[in-house]
């Protein structure tokens, strides 16, 4: 089986989309799955990380427009004939799917309720089926909606906790300890600024708070 992965990061977009994808393409390596990443040239540190990880990744020139871009990528396709494309990126949209829907199945991965010509739609962020079926009324018979914090698509060391918590969660549990992390990307200390002075104006005195920064854990 052949997988393609359309992702990119950078300070401006953050790490997250290429984290998960490489948590995504690491389940499909357990399977012999071929991966290749498809990824804008924003900042090479980011394409490391992924053949840090063992992958190949095929640069696409970052002022390509979203038209250039799908050509770029349907070329790719048409050659390699990959048995799905995972689709991990908000510039491109319905469009963008459309097109390449003619020729690979897609999994699309999105924190958002969007219209979607995918195969799989993966929505960890929310179980609200509504918003996202009005926005698919004509083809959502066609897509498998994964919605919810049971396909958050986690790194193989956390997986094995999913199903704990999710049953902790349906219970009345005292919260002892609270882990924070924003991620990595330019204004991810804005944001992390304002949480932790919101959360101080509250009162958890009772809860203890883990912040991830980076690389760095701050107690």
């Amino acid at each position: 089986m052949k997988v393609i992965i359309r992702v990119d990061g950078s300070l401006e977009i953050g790490q997250g989309h290429i984290s998960r994808c490489l948590n995504l393409a690491t389940e499909f390596k357990k399977v012999s799955a071929k991966i290749l990443f498809i990824s804008k040239n924003y900042d090479d540190e980011y394409h490391k990380l992924i053949q840090k990880k063992g992958f190949q990744v095929k640069k696409i020139n970052k002022n390509l427009s979203k038209k250039q871009d799908t050509d770029f990528t349907l070329k790719i396709i048409k050659k390699a004939k990959p048995s799905y494309i995972v689709l991990d990126c908000y510039d491109l949209n319905s469009d963008w799917e459309k097109r390449v829907s003619k020729y690979c199945k897609i999994i699309r991965i999105n924190d958002f309720a969007n219209k979607t010509f995918s195969k799989f739609y993966i929505n960890s962020n929310t179980k609200n089926k509504n918003e996202i079926y009005k926005k698919n009324k004509k083809n959502k018979s066609k897509t498998k909606f994964l919605l919810g914090p049971r396909y958050n698509i986690l790194h193989e060391n956390f997986t094995k906790y999913r199903n704990l918590a999710l049953i902790k969660f349906k219970k009345k549990i005292k919260v002892k300890k609270v882990l924070i992390f924003i991620g990595v990307y330019k204004d991810s200390l804005i944001l992390l600024s304002r949480i932790l002075s919101i959360l101080n104006k509250l009162k958890f005195n009772h809860i203890k708070f883990q912040v991830i920064l980076g690389n760095e854990m701050i107690f």
